[in-house]
């Protein structure tokens, strides 16, 4: 009970620490082990402990890198956005970039999929239709409409990729939101404090990778992917995929046609007649969001946990990344 209270109290601390300006949290942590890396060595020294002198030095290199990695981090955050805007050409930050970019399209495939909503409405109304008589006191109703039903099930799955689509692209907005917010205010600087001290140096070596995933990696990914399937999408091979979303002509049932042959003019025609028309326009339909909102967010999150790795074992922690890979 007393370690966890213990470890709850630091924890507050951490946080609080962590929404100060990181590079002040940055040099406490720098201060703090320096003092206490002094005390060792005095200790080692003055009482002839010759481990206390080794783990000194070795703790007196651990802390040249942590002021070699601040350095990197402050240059990085202050001209990195500069540069990977020059080089791409971007006037706003590569993090507003990738989510305006990652935001336009969940606007696009909402409308697309309020599109698909009114087309299956429309389909779902036609084929209700029914007409109703009465024959010598008798009601009769007939309905020659029912072959319409086969339609929906096209449409319906057509949206469930479209919202899937939106699904993976505003969590991935949310993603990306989180990481420029809190990249630099919270997870670094508790990274920083952790990776100080040898006991949690593994660990702060992670949270330091994950920040600055989070805050460059992820959009870069965003920005590159988009760039690949807008390259596709503007090619010879894309060129059907320029022009929008197809429009559909829902044609109008009638109901007393009880003809069950598969001309033109009968009921069953009129629905595989739309049936066609939406197999053909399914292309255009699912391009966004399989592209767009599920093939690249599922490539920018796995390039993103790849790269935790190697950023991971420059901060100092060798960690495994291939169970998350999996979970995407």
């Amino acid at each position: 009970m007393r370690r966890l209270t213990l470890g709850f109290f630091i924890l507050l601390l951490f946080s609080q620490l962590a929404f100060a300006q990181w590079e002040s949290v940055a040099a406490i942590s720098v201060i703090t082990s320096a003092a206490m890396l002094g005390l060792l060595y005095m200790i080692g020294f003055g009482f002839g402990i010759h481990e206390l002198i080794l783990s000194s030095k070795e703790e007196a290199y651990q802390l040249v890198v942590v002021i070699a990695m601040i350095g990197g981090l402050i240059i990085v955050q202050t001209g990195g956005d500069a540069i990977f805007g020059a080089m791409a050409g971007y006037s706003t930050t590569i993090q507003d970039t990738a989510k305006s970019d990652a935001d336009a399209m969940i606007t696009n495939l909402a409308s697309e999929f309020g599109v698909l909503a009114t087309l299956e409405n429309d389909v779902a109304y036609q084929g209700s239709r029914s007409l109703s008589c009465t024959l010598f006191t008798v009601g009769h109703t007939i309905s020659g409409c029912g072959g319409y039903s086969m339609v929906s099930p096209a449409i319906s799955g057509v949206e469930a990729t479209v919202g899937l689509g939106i699904a993976e692209l505003s969590s991935l907005s949310r993603l990306m939101m989180i990481g420029k917010e809190y990249s630099f205010l919270l997870l670094l600087p508790v990274g920083i404090i952790l990776r100080t001290f040898k006991i949690t140096r593994g660990a702060g070596g992670l949270i330091i990778a994950l920040a600055i995933a989070l805050y460059f990696v992820l959009p870069l990914m965003i920005i590159t992917m988009f760039g690949i399937a807008d390259q596709f999408k503007n090619s010879s091979a894309g060129a059907s995929y320029k022009a929008g979303l197809p429009s559909m002509n829902v044609i109008e049932c009638v109901p007393q046609d009880t003809d069950d042959g598969t001309g033109e003019g009968t009921n069953p025609g009129r629905a595989m007649n739309i049936l066609d028309q939406m197999i053909a326009a399914t292309p255009q339909y699912i391009f966004a969001p399989l592209i767009y909102g599920i093939i690249t967010p599922a490539i920018a999150l796995l390039g993103t946990i790849a790269s935790l790795r190697a950023l991971a074992s420059i901060s100092g922690a060798d960690i495994d990344v291939s169970a998350l890979s999996k979970v995407i």
